[in-house]
């Protein structure tokens, strides 16, 4: 019997897709654990999809492997139908079959079950992801959010051990995204389906996975929880992935930093604060001030050299203002 911790083990995992060309990915190790939602964050291009069809068995490595219950994955070169019977791999836009209903499409993925698990499978799927009045539409006569729920209920439809999506979300608006995530936790709770999710939006990955990987150009810059990957970024690049970031030299004229030794500092918009000039830790002038809906986001000059995102609720300030800044030096990320 496997290990819950070792449900799935990404063991040193690199791909070339040429003998002596450079790698695609290099050297990535990770564990996802069973019943769990675990996300691949990094910007277009950096092998996120060719790590998830490797985990599928769709792609062979050039080195490492993929444990998954126990099990090598066996890619194409060792297997004459690739992938795996207890894998389910999603690609974006390719989920539903066009010529099927959406009832036809969920009850196909259940084609191998009794009649009794089919029907309560189906009206279960049907009622948690709100299709019931879209059950006898094609996938033509849906719009964009509809389809991707239908999407959701059939991929999780025979309640797969391990689902595999890639960049599920990418074309959908935000309240549709919002309701459609939410959707699909709850089947992977009620199924305990294991996501391993591909997206290049870090607030996907916050909303849903416990556990983070950001990759950047086929290398594992971090894993972790998304707090621990927001609060703790170990580089510029790993900040720059999990949300908007100030970057400055500790050392730099005008906002200085009482501090030891000479550093790239990083701090969050939020974590900076307008204040009283006898408060101040630097001043500056608004450059811009956009309203973003829950809060204002200011664009600040504090030098020549260098200038700064505030997120606030202050509404009243305007371009050209003078303005005083504080925040506490501890939330300052030092690299």
């Amino acid at each position: 019997m496997f290990n819950k911790d070792e449900f799935l083990s990404i063991r040193e995992i690199s791909k070339s897709f040429e003998e002596i060309g450079p790698r695609v990915l290099n050297n990535i190790t990770f564990d996802v654990e069973e019943g769990s939602v675990f996300a691949l964050v990094g910007e277009s291009g950096c092998g996120k999809t060719t790590l998830l069809k490797i985990i599928a068995g769709l792609e062979d490595a050039t080195a490492g492997e993929v444990i998954y219950k126990g099990n090598k994955v066996l890619g194409p070169s060792s297997k004459l139908v690739p992938g795996h019977i207890g894998i389910k791999m999603v690609f974006q836009d390719s989920a539903l079959q066009p010529n099927f209903t959406v009832q036809e499409n969920i009850l196909y993925q259940l084609k191998h079950f009794n009649n009794g698990y089919k029907s309560d499978r189906l009206e279960g799927v049907i009622n948690t992801c709100g299709l019931d009045k879209l059950r006898h539409r094609l996938p033509r006569q849906l719009s964009g959010g509809q389809k991707q729920r239908a999407a959701i209920a059939t991929a999780l439809a025979d309640e797969p051990p391990l689902l595999l999506l890639d960049e599920p979300f990418s074309n959908l608006d935000p309240i549709n995204k919002f309701e459609i995530q939410n959707i699909m936790l709850d089947l992977v709770r009620i199924s305990n389906t294991t996501v391993v999710l591909v997206t290049h939006d870090i607030e996907d990955a916050y909303h849903l996975a416990s556990n983070i990987c950001l990759l950047s150009n086929g290398e594992m810059l971090q894993i972790g929880t998304p707090k621990t990957l927001y609060q703790k970024p170990v580089s510029p690049q790993a900040a720059r992935l999990t949300g908007m970031v100030n970057f400055w030299p500790s050392d730099l004229e005008g906002i200085s930093i009482s501090t030891r030794g000479s550093y790239l500092a990083g701090i969050r918009p939020e974590q900076i604060t307008f204040c009283k000039e006898n408060d101040k830790i630097s001043d500056g002038t608004v450059i811009s001030h956009k309203f973003m809906g829950s809060y204002y986001l200011s664009y600040v000059k504090v030098s020549e050299e260098f200038r700064l995102f505030v997120s606030s609720t202050e509404a009243l300030l305007k371009p050209g203002q003078k303005v005083y800044l504080n925040f506490d030096p501890k939330t300052v990320i030092k690299f």
